[in-house]
């Protein structure tokens, strides 16, 4: 426990800041979160301060970064109703399926055919921008048996679009787009935006109903990572390695978990209080996430990942950008 302590200590100051600063109501003009200050503080720190303390503090940013990222997705579940999942409709489905499909196959044209790149770093990508950010590349490395270095550059290309992302879709909020839109925008975002932790901040900013919508979108998209990855095995024929044995990899169980809050908070009545804890259990989760998101997003890390990655990085946003909002549009 001990190894965690300075790193969970860290985020916790950072959490508390951002949580003070709405208290004290600054950025509430433009919809500003304790998760968007957790990550900016974050991201200050971890390019300042936090790189000559990392070693003593990676277990416990680590764990907040993942381990409490997914129980605050799982108690957000207690915020929805089975009533609210059926309410997204066959369309909402069915787009989340085509930004799955396109997404990748349009990484795999710009990375293999144009770019010339690493396959593996450029499927990792593909997986990373088109399901759920980093939890779909750690997902899919095993099953692509990927060096660390194709991994770190995957995830590099993640992380900076996705912080670009945290900024402009809100401004394209605020700039395009009238309150009364607010939902349709929550879809958007829950179908474009790389990671969970990210498309909670950015809905946040937007509105509750916003993010209550571009969460649940989102999730769908968690849920399609079981399928591509059974799909991936059969393509790659790699479903068993030199041994025999079946290739394992990663189930998204908060994805599973989340679902589980849903149908519990839709059959079972709650006491108010309890769902009260749980909800700001859940939002201190959140925010701590982020926080550790932030300080472990370095930009000298960009520079590594080389020209090529930058350039698939940056292609593959523009087509989640364009493909979100357009197919929004064609089908409702």
């Amino acid at each position: 426990m001990k190894a965690y302590l300075p790193g969970i200590a860290i985020v916790s100051m950072v959490s508390v800041i951002a949580i003070l600063l709405v208290r004290l109501g600054v950025g509430a003009n433009i919809g500003f979160s304790s998760l968007s200050f957790a990550l900016f503080i974050g991201l200050l720190l971890g390019n300042m301060v936090y790189p000559k303390i990392s070693s003593q503090a990676d277990k416990g940013v680590g764990f907040a970064k993942s381990k409490l990222l997914r129980l605050g997705i799982i108690l957000y579940g207690c915020r929805l109703t089975l009533m609210q999942v059926a309410d997204l409709g066959w369309v909402i489905i069915f787009m989340d399926i085509f930004m799955v499909i396109s997404t990748f196959l349009i990484t795999y044209f710009l990375g293999i055919r144009l770019l010339k790149m690493d396959r593996n770093m450029v499927m990792l990508t593909g997986a990373g921008c088109s399901i759920c950010g980093a939890s779909a590349i750690m997902a899919t490395s095993p099953i692509l048996k990927a060096k660390a270095s194709e991994v770190t550059q995957a995830l590099t290309v993640v992380v900076l679009f996705g912080t670009v992302a945290l900024f402009l879709y809100p401004w394209i909020y605020h700039t395009w787009f009238l309150p009364e839109q607010a939902l349709d925008f929550g879809v958007v975002v829950g179908a474009a935006v790389h990671e969970v932790a990210q498309v909670v901040a950015i809905g946040r900013q937007v509105g509750e109903g916003a993010m209550d919508l571009a969460v649940l979108t989102k999730m769908v998209r968690v849920m399609l990572l079981v399928p591509f990855l059974f799909i991936l095995l059969c393509f790659l024929g790699k479903n068993k390695n030199s041994s025999g044995e079946t290739q394992e990899f990663a189930v998204p169980w908060f994805a599973v978990g989340f679902l589980a809050m849903i149908a519990l908070n839709s059959f079972v009545d709650i006491p108010s209080e309890l769902k009260q804890i749980m909800i700001m259990v859940g939002q201190i989760a959140l925010t701590m996430a982020m926080a550790a998101l932030g300080l472990t997003t370095q930009f000298a890390n960009f520079k590594k990942a080389g020209p090529k990655a930058f350039i698939l990085g940056f292609g593959v946003f523009i087509w989640l950008l364009v493909a979100g909002f357009g197919s929004y549009a064609l089908l409702m």
